[in-house]
């Protein structure tokens, strides 16, 4: 991160994941084919996306996912 080039790169890439909701999805076979159907409400989903703690919100959490991953 001591090199502004990249952290530029890692904040863009950053900034536009920690946009995106985290989604759910139950996949089940049915007569032979698959469905694959979004789960509208879950714990987990919830935890992600809008109580993660006391200090950060969703998009922070997410942000600072990305950028922990990249040191």
């Amino acid at each position: 991160m001591n090199i502004p080039a990249i952290s530029q790169c890692v904040n863009l890439i950053s900034e536009t994941i920690s946009m995106l909701p985290i989604k759910l999805y139950r996949e089940e076979v049915v007569d032979g084919k698959r469905k694959t159907t979004e789960v509208t409400y879950d714990k987990c989903c919830g935890l992600l996306n809008d109580y993660t703690s006391d200090t950060l919100d969703g998009v922070q959490f997410k942000r600072a996912l990305v950028r922990d991953y990249h040191a």
